[in-house]
């Protein structure tokens, strides 16, 4: 990202213009990707949880690049004055790709 100042780059700034802006659209439900764990529970999770929200994180399962909390995964938040969770699936993408790519034959990575 060496075309965008390194000020906008900063976590502290990208997190309240984020919160603001998904605040700002008043959504039932929330979906977002490349979240890092620790600022789903750090951030996002009780922010949003004050905004009448509630909310499940799927952390990626390849191999982790740091330090824990670190790794992204996908975060879905919904109203929970609108919906209720009544189960969780998760899917681990990974797995199915092989299952895939072995049933046709497929060179794997």
């Amino acid at each position: 990202y060496s075309y965008c100042p390194s000020w906008a780059l900063a976590w502290n700034f990208r997190k309240k213009n984020l919160l603001r802006e998904l605040i700002h659209y008043r959504a039932d439900i929330l979906c977002l990707q490349e979240v890092q764990g620790d600022h789903y529970e750090e951030v996002f999770k009780p922010e949003l949880s004050r905004q009448g929200y509630d909310g499940v994180y799927k952390q990626k399962t390849r191999a982790s690049m740091g330090a824990d909390g670190k790794m992204d995964g996908c975060a879905i938040f919904f109203k929970r004055d609108r919906f209720a969770l009544r189960e969780k699936h998760e899917i681990k993408y990974n797995d199915h790709a092989r299952t895939l790519c072995h049933s046709y034959n497929l060179p794997q990575a």
